[in-house]
Order: C-alpha cells, then sequence, then structure tokens
C-alpha cells in the first residue's frame, strides 16, 4: 500500500519475508508476535491487518521514534 508517497512491497523469496522500500534497501523481516514483524531497515514493526476471514488486506507500519502509525491497503 502506499502511504505520503511511500510504497511497501513485501514479498516471499525462498520461505522468507522480505520488505522493500525505495528509500531503504531490501530486507528480511523477523516474526515478533502473531502478525507483527520486525524491520530493522526502517526501525519499525509491520503488522499485517486481516478481515474477518483471516485475509490480508492492509499493513500498519509502527515506527519505533515516530507517530502516527502509518497504514496502507494491498494493492
Amino acid at each position: 500500500g502506499k502511504r505520503e508517497g511511500l510504497t511497501l512491497s513485501i514479498t516471499k523469496e525462498n520461505e522468507v519475508l522480505m520488505a522493500y522500500m525505495p528509500i531503504q534497501p531490501k530486507s528480511e523481516i523477523f516474526l515478533k508476535t502473531d502478525g507483527r514483524y520486525a524491520y530493522d531497515a526502517f526501525e519499525a514493526d509491520i503488522e499485517f491487518i486481516k478481515d474477518e476471514t483471516g485475509k490480508v488486506t492492509g499493513v500498519a507500519l509502527h515506527r519505533y521514534y515516530e507517530f502516527p502509525i502509518l497504514t496502507g491497503k494491498k494493492v
């Protein structure tokens, strides 16, 4: 999804989840808790937002030092 001109791409490569933003290098994201992953390259956590059926519909980007939480819809 996009927010404030940022695009976050998440891919699965050889069973590893990777995150990429044009302003940061592609890097592995690591599971912290159910549905929330550490994205160290952007100093943030990525939380997958799901609908009532469990399908991922978007993400929330929780910055470690900055508010508000950035959200975006799956495109």
